[in-house]
């Protein structure tokens, strides 16, 4: 930071002037003041558990609470990451939720290292979900863009990553903890499921070239989360039913125009009368 205000000092191409450097100071002292208003409101919520001795006692009571479910503990422990990761820095909320949470998920038998990496990657998914959201935020003040607005286009753009920490917890061949083999067909049905999730949030097929419609989407859904499964016979299932989607789409027109998300089609076509010409 203070390399970069040097050189915008010094440097004659991103010298930054009087004006430049008020408005700076402003934006700046605006993005910090909102941050920390949010995080304000979150500390009250991370203090009250902490002062009352809840977060000591949180990994039992969910056990308890849930009867062993894993599913259950699974989705209570991800929401009690994110609320806590939204007020703490990413190294002190996983010391915090290592000690708290984590064990809970290694008490019903999920894997050590598939536990933690969970619990890691909730906490740090507040960072681009509202209502906090400090990363898109601080993003949307540089871009100048609406911040709620952007962290819905953040959501949507790290939606797989609200999927990959049930995937770590189910099926521990994802972190390696796994004979070589399984690891690596784990490991492609992986990148195929994150491949097929991509297209489905974002409406866009690659390699195809067309939007689907929203029945595809739907299924292209279903087969992304069927391919991180640890049956192999749920993840070939997931394959052939996302190979299905892009097939239909691509060969009975039930997607949309070839025409990419955001371009503008009348400048497409000025531009391909003006390359003809």
């Amino acid at each position: 930071m203070r390399f970069l205000l040097v050189v915008a000092f010094f440097s004659k191409k991103y010298r930054m002037g009087i004006k430049g450097f008020g408005e700076f100071l402003y934006s700046s002292s605006k993005t910090i003041a909102e941050i920390l208003g949010i995080i304000a409101g979150v500390g009250l919520i991370v203090g009250g558990l902490s002062m009352t001795g809840v977060s000591l006692s949180l990994a039992r009571e969910l056990v308890n609470a849930f009867s062993g479910n894993l599913i259950l503990v699974l989705i209570a422990a991800a929401i009690t990451s994110f609320v806590l990761g939204m007020g703490m820095t990413v190294s002190a909320v996983y010391v915090f939720l290592a000690i708290v949470m984590a064990p809970a998920l290694v008490e019903l038998g999920v894997n050590p290292i598939a536990g933690h990496l969970f619990v890691i990657y909730w906490a740090t998914v507040s960072y681009i979900t509202p209502p906090v959201a400090l990363a898109s935020f601080a993003a949307a003040n540089i871009a100048r863009t609406p911040p709620m607005q952007t962290s819905l286009v953040a959501m949507r753009l790290g939606a797989v990553k609200y999927v990959v920490p049930f995937a770590f917890a189910l099926n521990p061949a994802l972190v390696a903890q796994a004979p070589l083999p399984e690891v690596l067909i784990t490991f492609v049905f992986a990148i195929v499921g994150v491949i097929f999730l991509g297209c489905a949030f974002e409406g866009w097929l690659v390699f195809v070239g067309r939007r689907p419609n929203w029945v595809m989407r739907a299924l292209l859904i279903v087969a992304g989360l069927l391919t991180f499964a640890p049956e192999l016979a749920f993840s070939v299932i997931g394959v052939v039913l996302g190979a299905v989607c892009f097939f239909v789409t691509r060969f009975w027109n039930l997607g949309g125009e070839h025409t990419p998300l955001g371009i503008d089609k009348d400048a497409l076509s000025e531009e391909s009368v003006l390359a003809e010409k």
